[in-house]
């Protein structure tokens, strides 16, 4: 089966450009919220534990509730207004990143505080994306979408450029407590900004008489009727698998490998994100792209082989422009990926089958983090990190021999 879809020029509907770019805005906030608070995280749990392990269950804690509650979310945004569900998702999280700041300040917080509070804002944070990217198709033109989802990774890449770098840089400053407390606020400021944004959401309340498990199993069905999408499905799940080690051991090669501290952590993560702007900034440029399948798999391969470099690299520059190489090939696959999905699915099952997708793209994550939580432990992180790059490779080459993934166009 071979999928196809169109795209020409980004066209923003005149009466939603405004709506869009607030849109845009506040959920460029919100990742920036995110990623200085995993940098305020991580490097308290490392000082406080010292242990690889440690940061590898808070990291898993907040990714098990979106495997759990992922394809339900996924119901909800195709049930109720998607804008008024997003904001609630956003000042939700921006709430309880409130908590662990107020414990640490007053020298209360302990380490299993913060298993619980990632937990609830993975919980919070699973209707987010779901609902960003099933409006996306109802905020610009429908023969926009290349360059529109290149904005929205573009915010991805700038976001986590910021992020990292100030998260690092605050920690510094103003230590996780105030770091923390900044984030909140950022998080705040994101839901208030994208409060003021307007759109219709076309299916809202329909099938509120419907039972949400069965409208759950209409979208899994939808998928597994499609070969090319449970291919795709399979070999995302499996890249994500591989390349789970990278985040949980970015602060031990920053401390441990090069010899740096949190300005250094900061860095290695604002380098990937750069590359991943550069991408999405080079697909704002290119548009419409054919043979989009191959495309992916060619540049999620060579972002392995990044991934391998950073592993091996003993020098703060040659890992930055490792994990540059490998950002800027995963911002190119990821604005093709999620221009197929929505052009691919119904606007009546796109929030369900995004939010399945992002279910089966996580799947293994959670084993995979623990896997190099203990190995970590016992093996030098920069092996852990060549082999999975070596396996993203191997991954790759096998989905391009197979009909599915190679031939969406």
């Amino acid at each position: 089966m071979r999928l196809t879809s169109t795209e020409a020029t980004v066209r923003v509907r005149p009466a939603a450009g405004r709506d869009f770019t607030l849109v845009l805005v506040g959920h460029t906030l919100a990742l920036v919220g995110s990623s200085v608070y995993q940098v305020a995280l991580m490097w308290w749990v490392l000082a406080v534990t010292g242990s690889t392990t440690a940061m590898a269950t808070a990291s898993t804690f907040s990714l098990v509730p979106a495997l759990v509650m992922g394809p339900l979310a996924g119901v909800y945004v195709d049930r109720l207004d998607r804008r008024r569900l997003l904001v609630a998702s956003t000042l939700v999280q921006g709430s309880l990143m409130l908590v662990p700041a107020l414990l640490l300040a007053s020298g209360r917080l302990e380490v299993w505080h913060t298993y619980l509070v990632a937990a609830a804002l993975a919980l919070a944070a699973t209707f987010s994306s779901p609902a960003v990217g099933a409006s996306l198709p109802n905020l610009v033109a429908g023969d926009g979408l290349v360059r529109a989802n290149s904005l929205l990774q573009l915010a991805v890449g700038l976001s986590g450029v910021l992020g990292p770098a100030l998260g690092g840089m605050s920690v510094a400053s103003l230590g996780e407590a105030g770091t923390m407390g900044l984030n909140a606020a950022i998080f705040l400021t994101a839901g208030a900004c994208i409060s003021l944004a307007r759109w219709t959401s076309p299916l809202v309340g329909a099938g509120q008489g419907a039972p949400v498990l069965g409208q759950l199993a209409a979208g899994l069905i939808f998928i597994a009727r499609h070969l090319v999408l449970l291919s795709v499905a399979a070999v995302t799940a499996l890249l994500n698998f591989a390349a789970a080690p990278l985040g949980l051991l970015l602060p031990v090669m920053a401390r441990e490998v090069l010899g740096g501290g949190p300005a250094a952590y900061g860095t290695l993560g604002a380098a990937l994100s750069l590359g991943a702007t550069a991408g999405a900034a080079t697909m704002a440029v290119r548009g419409a792209v054919r043979r989009k399948g191959r495309v992916i798999l060619f540049a999620v391969a060579a972002s392995g082989l990044g991934l391998a470099g950073f592993g091996m690299s003993r020098a703060l520059p040659a890992a930055v422009a490792n994990l540059v190489a490998m950002g800027c090939c995963i911002g190119v696959a990821n604005v093709l990926f999620a221009t197929a999905l929505q052009t691919l699915i119904p606007d009546d099952r796109r929030g369900r089958v995004m939010a399945a997708f992002s279910t089966f793209n996580q799947g293994l994550r959670p084993l995979a983090i623990m896997l190099v939580g203990v190995l970590a432990d016992r093996y030098p992180a920069p092996h852990i990190l060549a082999l999975s790059g070596v396996l993203i490779v191997l991954v790759c080459g096998s989905a391009f021999l197979v009909p599915g993934m190679r031939d969406i166009s």
